[in-house]
């Protein structure tokens, strides 16, 4: 309540089958600075404050 609001489309497009090993290779490490982390979301289109509030 009161956070930042953006529109999502719900369902998988992008395919049936899914790995975790696929997924953690593309997440940044815990382990990370805040810097890489918001370098690694950024390559992927998303901006400072997505990335927080994905955070």
């Amino acid at each position: 309540t009161g956070g930042p609001f953006y529109p999502l489309s719900t369902g998988r497009r992008d395919g049936r089958v899914s790995r975790a090993a696929t997924a953690e290779a593309q997440l940044p490490s815990p382990f990370d600075t805040l810097a890489a982390i918001l370098a690694a979301f950024n390559e992927r289109g998303l901006h400072q404050n997505d990335t927080i509030t994905l955070l």
